[in-house]
């Protein structure tokens, strides 16, 4: 989208920040999750032995592994300042069991056709992260970073790749929906429907304002230096604004996880 971004300081910083967070966030949900198991009266080797034998301690430790894994990849291409192919083979799998483990430990598989909820949420999850990642890294990197001209251009290409990431998250997004709530009035009638029609009502906020901001692109693709300048701004303060939004989303998703469908 914007070569040699990944290599400035902020798309080092970034990066780097991004992958630890993958790797300290799961070892502290583990430690959490086996100091739950009698933690004082046990020790935590034993504890935490105890918990790897139950699936959602284990789904924890292996996400822990794998964002550790993670991390070590990024700080590689960050050493050679090369992203290589095979750099994007080994993020994309070890990702997948990343997000495979994620999703073991939610809604997905605790409810109704963990066979179609499992694999729906990891989809839902990589559209989500690709829509808001993305946007964190035009507003906070690329904008920034590149002349005003470029940037405009880097937006182009990432509204590409968002709208059919969008496209993803209407579908596994309406598949969840059904799958948790099989009667649309159910969604009325408890505080996870609520909250899952406030995270819809969000969405649809965010596509609004990922639409205007595509306009914004359109319409003031000219050659003076200060209308593309201007267009630049306009476009940064919009994404901001759809940035928040986006968290707000991040944050009333991360509610509805430990909230039991009724």
């Amino acid at each position: 989208i914007a070569a040699g971004a990944l290599f400035t300081q902020r798309g080092k910083l970034m990066a780097l920040l991004s992958a630890g967070f993958l790797a300290i966030i799961p070892i502290t949900q583990f430690f959490t999750f086996s100091s739950d198991i009698n933690f004082e009266q046990k020790g935590m080797l034993a504890a935490a032995g105890e918990a790897i034998g139950l699936t959602a301690g284990g789904m924890h430790l292996i996400r822990a592994i794998s964002g550790l894994l993670i991390t070590l990849i990024v700080l590689s291409v960050l050493k050679s300042r090369q992203l290589e192919k095979f750099h994007l083979v080994l993020i994309g799998a070890t990702s997948v069991m990343y997000l495979i483990s994620l999703a073991y430990v939610g809604h997905s598989r605790s409810q109704a056709l963990p066979w179609l909820g499992i694999p729906t949420d990891v989809l839902h999850t990589v559209s989500i992260s690709v829509w808001l990642g993305g946007l964190i890294a035009i507003v906070f990197v690329v904008l920034p970073m590149v002349d005003p001209e470029k940037g405009l251009q880097s937006f182009s290409r990432f509204s590409y790749i968002a709208k059919r990431a969008v496209a993803l998250i209407v579908v596994t997004g309406s598949i969840q929906s059904l799958r948790l709530h099989g009667n649309p009035v159910s969604l009325l009638s408890n505080s996870h429907g609520l909250l899952l029609l406030l995270k819809i009502s969000l969405v649809g906020i965010m596509l609004r304002l990922a639409y205007g901001n595509e306009r914004i692109v359109q319409r003031f693709q000219v050659s003076s230096s200060g209308s593309l300048t201007q267009s630049r701004e306009r476009l940064r303060r919009a994404s901001i604004t759809e940035l928040l939004i986006g968290l707000i989303v991040i944050l009333v998703t991360a509610i509805l996880v430990n909230v039991t469908p009724g």
